[in-house]
């Protein structure tokens, strides 16, 4: 369902709509699926699966406002996966405008709109320009996880420029990711550290001596998707304290399953693991899009920790990828044991625009003030007394 006065822009011969029902958001997934196969930046987190998936897992408190750019013969030319109230955001999610699939049962990265070559920075001019000119319909706009040296970045920033909104930027998350080369022999030589070098070139040999019985094995075709998803959740909350987990969040289950069900049927899912014995002692999840390995959910057993199973499986992932051909292994996050092997580095930004006037930033500035001053009092007063002013 769209607008029913699309905006037509007649010099620049678009037109601009807005898709707020999620069956609208469905009839888009053609046409979705055609741009990112050719949009200059290709993320996982920009496809229709990673939004359909999210689309269908999360708790709907949110408005949908996906804008839709189309050209002078109507195909659609950009398509801006936005939406209005975002969890933990600021006027407690219900008035701030968001990227799809950042928040929920787990954020993408490297977020941004989707366009025809040619697009960018004209789709993100005219998105912006859009959202001004609705600017009383929300409090302000929070593009998040959008890479700082992602073109998005500079087209996002000069469109707020160029209509007038005031921007912040907040540098708080970075992820680590890693160029594959043609061998394996050559991804190991550029660990800089001469023990997990040696490590790395022998692993396969060490694993065979150590248990006879080792093997890896891709069960994401071949084996039933339940099956492996219950053998990694088990592996995960094995190592992980009760709830501290994924799977314990809102609607993670739901939007795994289907996500991984629309990757494997795709045959762009890699689901490792490492057998000992015939029983599953650690598992990585790999999604593949356009040339990169997406390093996506981990578990081990915490019995096997000594051996090191999850550093052999990482690294089997790699000699896995650079045999796929694939140029790129990519994290979501950034440990410290990760970023031996995943030598770059990306700043992920949270950009915010607002209007530069008393009306819009005040707004938000006394209600932040508000809300800071309310967990202050909250956490002076006993437990027992605020059980009692609740009721």
């Amino acid at each position: 369902m769209s607008d029913p006065a699309p905006q037509q822009d007649e010099a620049a011969e678009f037109t601009l709509e807005v898709v707020s029902t999620r069956e609208g958001v469905e009839a888009l997934a053609d046409d979705w699926r055609r741009l990112d196969a050719v949009t200059s930046v290709a993320s996982i987190f920009r496809t229709w699966e990673w939004m359909e998936a999210w689309l269908h897992a999360v708790e709907w408190k949110r408005r949908l406002h996906v804008v839709v750019l189309r050209d002078a013969g109507k195909q659609v030319a950009a398509i801006a996966p936005l939406m209005i109230g975002a969890h933990g955001a600021f006027d407690r999610g219900d008035r701030i405008v968001s990227f799809i699939g950042s928040d929920g049962p787990q954020g993408g990265s490297y977020m941004d709109l989707i366009a025809a070559p040619g697009w960018e920075g004209r789709a993100h001019l005219a998105v912006v320009g859009h959202l001004r000119d609705h600017m009383k319909e929300f409090s302000y706009i929070n593009l998040n996880r959008v890479a700082l040296d992602d073109p998005a970045f500079n087209h996002w920033s000069s469109a707020a420029l160029e209509c007038d909104l005031h921007a912040t930027v907040d540098l708080r998350r970075r992820t680590v990711w890693s160029p594959l080369p043609a061998t394996y022999d050559e991804y190991v030589a550029a660990v800089p550290n001469k023990r997990w070098r040696q490590r790395m070139r022998n692993f396969p040999g060490a694993l065979a001596r150590e248990f006879p019985s080792a093997c890896f094995v891709d069960r994401a075709s071949g084996s039933p998707l339940e099956g492996v998803l219950a053998d990694l959740r088990r592996l995960q909350e094995a190592r992980w304290e009760e709830g501290s987990t994924y799977w314990q969040r809102p609607g993670f289950p739901a939007y795994v399953h289907r996500l991984c069900t629309s990757l494997q049927s795709a045959g762009r899912l890699r689901a490792i693991f490492l057998m000992v014995n015939d029983r599953p002692v650690s598992a990585r999840l790999g999604l593949i899009h356009r040339g990169t390995w997406i390093d996506f959910q981990a578990g081990r057993d915490p019995s096997f920790k000594e051996h090191d199973v999850a550093y052999l499986t990482l690294w089997h992932c790699a000699e896995k990828a650079i045999a796929e051909r694939l140029t790129r292994m990519d994290s979501l996050d950034e440990y410290e044991y990760k970023r031996r092997y995943f030598r770059q580095t990306r700043w992920l930004a949270d950009l915010r625009f607002y209007d530069d006037r008393f009306s819009s930033a005040g707004r938000q500035v006394m209600k932040t003030a508000g809300r800071a001053a309310r967990r202050t009092v909250k956490g002076l007063l006993p437990g027992k007394l605020l059980r009692l002013l609740r009721k």
